[in-house]
């Protein structure tokens, strides 16, 4: 019950809270820009959906790969660190 009322809470403030920056009439010429960006960008994506895809499927390529990598240079470090916890291990032994 509590949870439900903050979540409220935060939204009704989040609301009051911009549309008190609103006043300001450099906030205003920021957002119309911005709004108009956007507009922009996703008209020309919904024209362009072939594009669209293209550009989607190469970032995703890219983030693959990346994460590929990390994860064989995550792999080696730990292979190293075992390596040298046994050389640890067998002097102590011995």
């Amino acid at each position: 019950m509590k949870q439900g009322l903050l979540k409220k809470a935060m939204v009704i403030g989040a609301c009051i809270g911009g549309g008190v920056a609103l006043f300001n009439p450099q906030v205003r010429t920021e957002m119309y820009t911005y709004m108009v960006n956007a507009k922009r960008k996703t008209n020309y994506w919904v024209k362009h959906p072939a594009e669209t895809a293209m550009t989607c499927q190469a970032k995703l390529d890219t983030l693959t790969q990346s994460t590929i990598q990390a994860l064989e240079l995550t792999i080696n470090t730990v292979a190293q660190f075992e390596v040298l916890i046994h050389e640890i291990e067998r002097k102590l032994a011995g």
